[in-house]
């Protein structure tokens, strides 16, 4: 048992005293108190010390429940280069087919381009990394997307969506859950003059929830 765990959670009483004033009266007094016994504060407002007392016990139940919990880390295993400009992925999605008549969950002609584009190009994006693929197991995917400024900004969460898509379409993934794309810590976007890409880097997870 550590110190903390000694003394906490505190407990909140009154505490019945003779009023030294007044003959024969007695008074209640608030006492806040430690697990062993030791005072804390006492004769404080009745409101003061219930909170006090939420805001110690509280903080420990947090502090007690992240310790409990199995620490994670994550491991590089590989990284891709999407070229080109990414497509956000929005609801209003229309179905059309690609020439192998796998059905496409598209935004609009232009997605579905660039998933053709990135199908042609999947032999030179994954080179050196079949054996890796596709990850059938929990990953952080990290998308940093190198795009140009426009009048309107896009939406990170659609263009991950869209990535995790794409990558699940070139058996990259094996599918989107959440079981295999737990996370997508590090995920951004970053303005540049340069070729538009997007930078993939696909970290295992190991421990934690």
């Amino acid at each position: 048992m550590t110190t903390i765990d000694k003394l906490i959670p505190v407990k909140l009483y009154n505490k019945v005293e003779i009023d030294k004033q007044y003959i024969g009266k007695v008074i209640s007094i608030p006492v806040l108190e430690a697990k062993d016994r030791t005072i804390i504060c006492h004769n404080l407002p009745a409101k003061w010390s219930i909170y006090i007392r939420e805001a110690i016990n509280n903080y420990y139940k947090t502090v007690k429940s992240k310790s409990s919990q199995p620490e994670s880390h994550t491991i590089n295993i590989c990284s891709f280069i999407f070229p080109g400009r990414p497509i956000e992925m929005k609801d209003g999605k229309t179905i059309s087919k690609d020439k192998n008549g796998m059905l496409l969950l598209s935004v609009d002609r232009e997605y579905s381009n660039r998933i053709s584009k990135l199908q042609k190009m999947r032999k030179e994006i994954v080179d050196g990394r079949t054996k890796l693929i596709p990850i059938d197991y929990s990953v952080t995917v990290e998308c940093v997307f190198n795009i140009k400024r426009t009048k309107k900004s896009p939406s990170l969460m659609q263009l991950v969506a869209s990535t995790v898509d794409l990558m699940v379409r070139m058996k990259i993934l094996k599918n989107d859950s959440c079981d295999i794309v737990s996370r997508t810590d590090g995920s951004r976007i970053c303005y540049t003059d340069e070729n538009e890409h997007t930078v993939i880097t696909i970290k295992r997870t190991i421990g934690g929830q």
